[in-house]
């Protein structure tokens, strides 16, 4: 196969650089940020490396690998979620310039999930990224337009969700604002709790959240959104914001809450005050039908906002049979997590 035209190259710079490599593009994703890269390096097996796209000299893309590699062995994994991200014109040849790099030069099994949509890639460039299509669907969401008028976002509400709303606006709930460690510990403590009651896989650990705040600029800190009702606290949610993309990374709701319809008030308070403050695009942070427990899709289906699909996750070869172990094992845990059922 010829060899891509895009060159991958480490990156050696600063986490501001990254920073602002990562989010000023349309595909912009928590995954891919430096502060996301070193919590998962610090809590697991994993090492993160960045590296850049280069076409003609020029920065075309960039993508952080999470990579675990087998001691003593030219052998190991390289994931890539939700990347390269930026503005490539050619995605399978970006693709083919992280096969040659982490299977053909580091002898690594290679597994991405692109971050691009289902349906973008034409199968001239599928062909060209050197890669293979596996049967693991690609990341699934929803992301609310905040260009459109509060008016405009009220009306897609579904008249279920706007009702509870409506009802919890009657209770006059307190919400609660804040970027401060005052807000994050008490949405922790809650979010602890919630965690504690439904069990493992419920949501992000707490400990890995924990780790993800204290690495984070300040100005940079997850947004924390609270309902109260005479001093009772009912829930909240955790919100991350790069660049002009917020993200919905966990919430919860007390029996109390859930009565009150606090969730309701909690994620209106959520895309009106981040209307307010400029961000063009609230992502709800994931909408799966087939993975996303039900009564959390429909919650989030019925705000009204636009759903799509990434595409489906691709693999590269390293030689060597522990890259053929790695990969026996990756598939294993996507249907473990799955419950079997690949698309």
């Amino acid at each position: 196969m010829i060899r891509s035209s895009i060159v991958y190259q480490v990156f050696e710079g600063s986490s501001d650089v990254w920073h602002r490599l990562v989010t000023t593009c349309n595909d912009a994703c928590l995954l891919q940020t430096w502060e996301f890269g070193e919590a998962k390096s610090k809590l697991g097996p994993w090492r993160v490396e960045r590296g850049i796209l280069l076409e003609n000299e020029v920065c075309v893309g960039a993508v952080q690998t999470m990579i675990r590699e087998v001691p003593f062995f030219n052998a190991g994994l390289a994931w890539i979620n939700r990347g390269p991200v930026g503005p490539i014109q050619d995605y399978g040849r970006a693709l083919r310039a992280l096969e040659q790099y982490f299977c053909g030069e580091r002898g690594l099994y290679l597994r991405i999930a692109p971050s691009r949509s289902f349906e973008s890639l034409p199968n001239s460039e599928w062909e060209a990224s050197g890669l293979n299509k596996t049967s693991v669907s690609g990341w699934a969401s929803a992301a609310v337009d905040l260009a459109e008028s509060e008016d405009a976002l009220r009306k897609k509400l579904h008249s279920k969700w706007r009702n509870a709303l409506v009802r919890a606006e009657r209770s006059e709930l307190e919400i609660r604002r804040a970027k401060n460690k005052y807000a994050f510990q008490a949405f922790l403590k809650g979010h602890s709790e919630h965690i504690a009651s439904r069990g493992p896989g419920s949501g992000l650990e707490t400990e890995f959240l924990a780790v993800l705040e204290d690495l984070l600029p300040l100005d940079r800190r997850p947004l924390c959104i609270a309902a109260y009702k005479d001093g009772d606290y009912l829930g909240g949610a955790l919100i991350a914001q790069y660049g002009k993309t917020a993200e919905y990374l966990a919430g919860h709701n007390t029996l109390k809450g859930r009565v009150m319809n606090a969730g309701q008030s909690i994620l209106w308070a959520a895309i009106t005050y981040l209307k307010a403050s400029g961000v063009d695009k609230f992502d709800l942070g994931g909408m799966d039908e087939k993975l996303t427990p039900p009564g959390i899709f429909r919650f989030k289906k019925r705000i009204g906002a636009n759903p799509y699909r990434l595409m489906d996750e691709m693999e590269g070869f390293g030689p060597g049979l522990i890259n053929k172990i790695i990969r026996w094992r990756v598939m294993s845990e996507k249907r473990r997590i799955s419950g079997g059922n690949f698309d």
